[in-house]
């Protein structure tokens, strides 16, 4: 499988766009899983059928919670495409692949870092991260 590998200089190019993509991300999320809770108790007093008081409620969040899956999916895919990874949604915690002394490793940077300033191994997530400071990069 092959991974883009960035350079630090690369990757902290792209903060500001991931800056904007990640809060989008995090605030459909947030409103899928409201809307989600909401279709499921609509669902639950029956008004799924036409004949419901709160029928027009339940197609209105239904068409708002699909319009918002979709925003949240196209956003999600545009990082992907971006070539980062999105360890967590509700941090907004995103890892780029970089190569370290032959190896890869990952760049680490968490919404609200003015900079990437953390890296950590393949195999370790947050907790293992380092500072940057550490590597000697090229960029």
């Amino acid at each position: 499988m092959s991974h883009k590998v960035f350079s630090l200089q690369e990757a902290s190019e792209l903060l500001p766009e991931l800056t904007e993509l990640l809060r989008t991300i995090r605030h459909s999320h947030g409103r899928v899983l409201s809307l989600r809770d909401r279709i499921s108790v609509l669902d639950l007093i029956g008004a799924t059928e036409p004949r419901s008081p709160e029928h027009r409620e339940y197609v209105e969040r239904k068409l708002e919670f699909d319009s918002q899956v979709s925003r949240f999916n196209g956003r999600l895919r545009r990082v992907q495409e971006i070539g980062c990874i999105v360890k967590d949604v509700h941090q907004g915690l995103v890892d780029f692949y970089c190569v370290h002394d032959g190896r890869l490793i990952f760049l680490c940077w968490m919404l609200g870092e003015k900079e990437i300033g953390y890296w950590h191994e393949i195999d370790s997530g947050f907790t293992g991260r380092r500072p940057v400071s550490e590597l000697k990069l090229k960029n």
